[in-house]
């Protein structure tokens, strides 16, 4: 604790503590006065974070020690009071409704303004939303309940005007990261289909669809009527797309501009084909309800041309390992730079628990260690 108090005497909130000590709620300026306020003000914090699970406190020998959900705070920047709310209202059954709300509910979104004339913009809103509300428990002037209905206007790409536009953008800026903490709060409780759940709102907010939406809407300036249109025609994924001769595919997508069309075969070309392979280690070894290691390889498969010469296939390298921010048209400008990532998540047969979840930001490859031994008579 002296040393957090240490610590707080060399940043600009000290010096701004001795400059303007009203506003900090400092009655006197005297050195006793600034060591008393600071302790105060380390004690305070250190107890709200006990209370809230983050770190742990050894009051005998004054130490003070991170635990999990302290250290998803951190690497995060998530509040303490979020990581909180994660923690005690997810549950085993939560899903992809569930926890859009519990995003929502975030403290971040506490000074999201509400408006005069918002109320009835948050009731159209609802209205066309594909997550109901609760019309009784509904409240139109929360901004939490704003947050939500905004995400979702986001994910069926409604287009937003003035103020709600830049209320949007700002839910928008802080959404990735309080999934991906969501994801982590999620995993460390060993549920398995609420993390699955996480990872996929995760992929629907940075590609501004839902999971009922086809794939083909990930790519730029295809809409969902000519998704529809390529759908019906036999083209059901980005992948079929790609299998299609020049003339055929640029058949199909006449309706874009020569610049447009040029702007999906970017996306297309960029898009992740990953090949995954697991291995267990001394697998011959290994019984039923020991802990285990395995060993998780993800790559991206690039199909790279037998004839490339040797620049072509350094390039192609190259891109494989850093293949640049997500493609996300849709995104807020001030969170568009999306980088690509993929987890790993890894459960005994026949078990509804995850053993352990993984996230790499690079195609790469890594190694996890099952911290839960498999059932007995499970694989």
């Amino acid at each position: 604790k002296q040393a957090a108090v240490d610590y707080l005497t060399w940043t600009f909130f000290y010096r701004r503590l001795t400059q303007n000590p009203n506003y900090y709620g400092l009655e006197e300026l005297g050195q006793q006065q600034l060591s008393d306020h600071l302790s105060n003000l380390v004690e305070t914090t250190l107890t709200e974070l006990e209370e809230s699970k983050c770190v742990a406190i050894d009051d005998d020998a004054d130490e003070v020690t991170p635990l999990n959900l302290g250290m998803i705070a951190a690497h995060y920047y998530v509040r303490d009071a979020t990581i909180e709310l994660f923690s005690l209202s997810v549950k085993a059954t939560s899903r992809l409704h569930a926890l859009l709300q519990i995003v929502a509910e975030a403290a971040e979104f506490d000074e999201l303004p509400v408006r005069r004339g918002d109320e009835r913009d948050m009731r159209a809103l609802a209205a066309h939303s594909p997550l109901k509300l609760d019309a009784a428990a509904a409240r139109y002037h929360d901004p939490h309940t704003k947050a939500n209905l905004l995400l979702q206007a986001h994910c069926s790409r409604r287009g937003l005007l003035g103020d709600l536009a830049r209320d949007q953008d700002r839910v928008l800026a802080d959404a990735p990261r309080l999934v991906q903490a969501l994801v982590d709060v999620i995993s460390s409780a060993g549920h398995l289909a609420p993390a699955l759940a996480a990872m996929e709102l995760a992929q629907l907010l940075t590609q501004a669809m839902w999971a009922d939406d086809s794939p083909l809407v990930q790519l730029p300036h295809v809409t969902r009527e000519l998704a529809a249109q390529l759908t019906a025609s036999g083209v059901d994924g980005v992948l079929d797309l790609l299998d299609l001769d020049d003339d055929d595919r640029r058949r199909r997508l006449a309706a874009l501009s020569d610049r447009q069309y040029a702007d999906v075969a970017v996306a297309c070309n960029r898009y992740p084909s990953v090949d995954v392979a697991a291995q267990v280690a001394d697998a011959d070894a290994v019984a039923a309800g020991e802990l285990c290691t395995v060993h998780v390889q993800i790559a991206r498969d690039d199909d790279d041309d037998d004839d490339a010469d040797g620049a072509d296939d350094n390039a192609a390298a190259a891109a494989a390992a850093d293949p640049g921010p997500v493609i996300a048209p849709f995104f807020s400008d001030c969170a568009r730079r999306v980088v690509g990532g993929c987890w790993s998540a890894t459960r005994a047969a026949r078990c509804s628990t995850r053993s352990s979840v993984w996230r790499s930001c690079a195609a790469s490859a890594w190694h996890c260690s099952l911290w839960r031994p498999p059932p007995a008579g499970t694989s």
